[in-house]
């Protein structure tokens, strides 16, 4: 037996979609709704929530401390999110409350898109996605890439660009970063040399390639 308690909140937020071709490509905004899960298979049975899943002011607590860092606020350029489509804020979201299981966003009064950690599945996923040839660290899933590529335009900082991925499978996010030492350019050579590719999970370092070719 599953039992579940959600809670219900309304946002507003500015955005646009760097990668769309239509309306959606300039900035606008959306009045979200968005409904929070937590789902358990017992009741807590001791202490002040005792037949409770979770105490709904705690619950709601946990909710509003993230969601203060994006309503009223530029998901792209205030909450770092490149490409916010309701999938990837619902992703992003759910990356930031772990007390929650599934995530329900309606961007509109007739779409919406789900996020259930309980399955590791995005219900709704984005038709765009390009889908490429990395595997998840975790799962050794296929990766599809929902954020990115970045140019970095200071090569003193050594790194060429950045890209968001997530997992299909287990919804691990992670980042692909291209760096590399920054060299004289010669005619005939590339601009860079020493190029690795280092990924991180959940901001920690889990692995590195390297290639022996530059790029210009």
């Amino acid at each position: 037996m599953k039992i579940s308690i959600t809670s219900v909140h309304e946002i507003a937020a500015a955005h646009y979609l760097p990668y769309h071709e239509g309306k959606c490509r300039r900035r606008h905004g959306h009045n979200y709704v968005i409904k929070f899960t937590l789902v358990e298979d017992s009741l807590i049975n001791s202490g002040p929530e005792t037949g409770m899943v979770m105490d709904f002011g705690t619950f709601d607590a946990e909710i509003k401390r993230v969601l203060e860092q994006v309503d009223h606020h530029s998901l792209n350029d205030e909450c770092g999110i490149e490409n916010p489509t309701a999938e990837n804020l619902a992703l992003w979201l759910l990356d930031r409350l772990p007390v929650v299981d599934i995530i329900e966003i309606w961007e509109t009064g007739r779409h919406y898109v789900t996020v259930d950690r309980s399955t590791k599945t995005l219900t709704s996923p984005p038709p765009s996605l390009t889908r490429l040839h990395y595997v998840c660290p975790d799962c050794k899933n296929e990766l599809a890439l929902y954020g990115g590529p970045t140019i970095s335009e200071n090569a003193d900082e050594k790194i060429v660009s950045v890209q968001s991925f997530f997992c299909l499978q287990c919804s691990n996010v992670l980042e692909r970063q291209v760096r590399c030492e920054p060299t004289e350019p010669e005619a005939g050579a590339p601009n860079y040399s020493n190029i690795s590719i280092v990924w991180f999970s959940k901001g920690t370092e889990v692995h590195v390639d390297s290639c022996e070719e530059g790029i210009s």
